[in-house]
């Protein structure tokens, strides 16, 4: 699903490396909202975060973070599959609880950014779905990340650097303008590489050659 993932099996288990085919989301149900992003003037910055609430996906740093950005932002979380929260809460984290696609849609068009602390992923579905509706990402620098996200649709940061993530949101939300054009950029990011057309023809490649 990766080619973090697909350089494992040489490394790791002794295998042939095998061919990547990376996994898709449905471009035509994640899309943008139909009149892009709002303003950030006069209000709160919105964060969001897509996933389970475990370690491996950095959770336990969303207080801090939260608490160095201060009032003027604001961190809205899913459930996920595992839905007890046992997160430590700053006064600008709200919980939505678990969301049906529909709802998911919403929350990535209405986000600013998605915030994305991981210690470990494939390829993760939350980073191509934020992408596809033009929401650029702060992720960790690690594992598959650097796949989805380059400093034209979002930032990397060092794993566990509350500082760096900080910053890293500060410095995206604070030139509206160019925040703007990371979201054209992240729709333009999924079409081009998470699309399910493009999985589809790679997958119909692979079996005419082992035809």
């Amino acid at each position: 699903m990766s080619h973090y993932t697909a350089d494992l099996y040489p490394k790791e288990l002794g295998l042939p490396r095998p061919l990547v085919i990376t996994n898709a989301v449905d471009t035509d149900f994640f899309v943008p909202a139909p009149n892009g992003k709002p303003s950030l003037r006069g209000r709160k910055v919105k964060l969001l975060f897509v996933g389970n609430l475990i370690a491996r996906k950095g959770v336990d740093m969303f207080a801090p973070i939260m608490q160095r950005l201060g009032p003027k932002y604001e961190l809205y979380y899913t459930a996920g599959l595992r839905t007890r929260d046992m997160l430590e809460k700053s006064k600008n984290m709200y919980p939505l609880g678990k969301l049906d696609q529909a709802q998911i849609l919403k929350e990535y068009q209405k986000a600013d950014l998605l915030l994305f602390p991981s210690r470990g992923e494939g390829l993760p579905r939350a980073v191509m779905e934020a992408l596809a509706c033009g929401t650029p990402v702060v992720a960790s620098r690690v594992s598959s990340l650097p796949e989805a996200i380059d400093e034209k649709v979002g930032e990397l940061c060092p794993v566990d650097d509350v500082d760096a993530f900080v910053q890293a949101v500060k410095r995206l939300t604070d030139d509206q303008d160019q925040l703007f054009k990371f979201s054209e950029n992240a729709r333009s990011r999924a079409l081009e590489r998470f699309s399910l057309t493009r999985m589809i023809q790679e997958y119909i490649d692979l079996f005419q050659r082992i035809i």
